[in-house]
């Protein structure tokens, strides 16, 4: 859900901030299941997976165990959520094992303000789960991936920042559409690493970031998640996204296998 919302909590700027300097001077990863694997099969995660650095306090993440008590671990801030059709039923959330169950519920935050940290948390949150509950692949039709200018050709058009619904349901619906750059409107591309991408529209700007890869699925195939951050740059829209690719033999481009919202 794209949320029309200007604010942002400090910590969370902050965060953002170190993580882009953070994999700007580095690309190496922050965790892999089994180092005996080939590489490229390998379950791996990044730095871009920060759940760890918004929690009361900061725990490891070098295993895959390490992932999965970040599930369990309190974050730096509750917050309030309501069902917008019943708004006297409220409920505060802190983890991410309370973020699952509030999601199935559709609930959102009764302050706008919280929504897109709210959001942030919530696809650190999915993102940990599907790394926790991840294995290694066995096959892959890709090599070591890394973000070049090619990404919005061979990405699916679900990545596209549509804000109207409509537009959305009607631009996912044509079959003709099968790649980003044919259902958004890319003026520019920024490789800021072999794992983070600016991409920018008229009046908008879309942050990709590789956040892991394995299998996520039980197909034994390699995928990868890449989470998205949507912004304009007149008014108050925005959102945080997470995605899982992949990639079937003889295709040349990547099949949306899973889109994660928090409402």
């Amino acid at each position: 859900m794209r949320i029309r919302n200007k604010y942002y909590f400090k910590k969370i700027n902050t965060l953002l901030f170190s993580l882009f300097i953070g994999t700007v001077v580095t690309s190496c990863y922050a965790g892999v299941e089994d180092r005996t694997t080939t590489s490229n099969l390998q379950l791996v995660w990044y730095p871009g997976l920060m759940l760890d650095k918004m929690l009361k306090q900061t725990l490891p993440t070098k295993t895959r165990q390490d992932i999965g008590d970040l599930l369990k671990a309190e974050w730096y801030d509750s917050f309030e959520l309501v069902n917008p059709k019943s708004a006297s039923n409220r409920k505060s959330v802190k983890t991410c094992l309370e973020f699952f169950k509030a999601a199935e519920n559709k609930l959102e935050p009764v302050n706008p303000r919280d929504a897109i940290p709210y959001m942030e948390l919530g696809m650190m949150c999915y993102a940990a789960n599907a790394v926790y509950t991840g294995k290694n692949a066995s096959k892959t039709y890709y090599g070591d991936f890394k973000f070049d200018k090619s990404i919005v050709d061979t990405f699916p058009p679900d990545l596209a920042n549509i804000v109207s619904v409509e537009d959305r349901k009607k631009i996912l619906a044509n079959k003709k559409i099968t790649s980003w750059s044919q259902a958004g409107k890319i003026q520019s591309i920024k490789i800021v690493n072999e794992k983070k991408a600016i991409i920018r529209g008229k009046g908008e700007s879309q942050e990709i970031e590789l956040i892991a890869k394995g299998d996520f699925n039980n197909d034994s195939i390699v995928d990868f998640i890449v989470l998205l951050r949507n912004n304009v740059d007149e008014g108050s829209f925005g959102s945080v996204e997470l995605f899982v690719l992949t990639k079937v033999e003889g295709s040349k481009k990547y099949k949306l296998v899973k889109e994660f919202k928090a409402f």
